[in-house]
């Protein structure tokens, strides 16, 4: 008689603590380039002017309460005219455009 194994599924991170990480690791390149120059944060990371210049000049403290919000700070979008679909496979680039249709992005 062959035994049993129960495989359990990966545990997966709750929502929440994803859209932290993420958070994080969006504001902190868009940080980088507001650093840079926060025209180059708005072009890059669609950020309006304003808070690209409060990125630039914002203290650590101000950031950081910034690294615990729970939702979404950004919104994907992607642009045909920008090239952003130029080394997508034409199936991938087809649903993203579907996507951002459905979305009305």
């Amino acid at each position: 008689m062959h035994a049993l194994r129960i495989i359990e599924p990966p545990v997966l991170p709750d929502q929440a603590d994803t859209l932290r990480q993420l958070n994080a690791l969006y504001l902190m390149a868009a940080r980088h380039a507001a650093q840079v120059s926060p025209g180059v944060a708005c072009q890059r990371f669609g950020l309006p002017r304003p808070f690209a210049v409060w990125l630039r000049s914002a203290s650590e403290s101000q950031f950081a309460e910034m690294l615990t919000r729970s939702h979404s700070l950004f919104r994907l979008t992607l642009s045909p005219e920008d090239g952003a679909l130029a080394d997508l496979s034409p199936q991938a680039a087809a649903a993203l455009r579907s996507f951002d249709a459905a979305e009305g992005l």
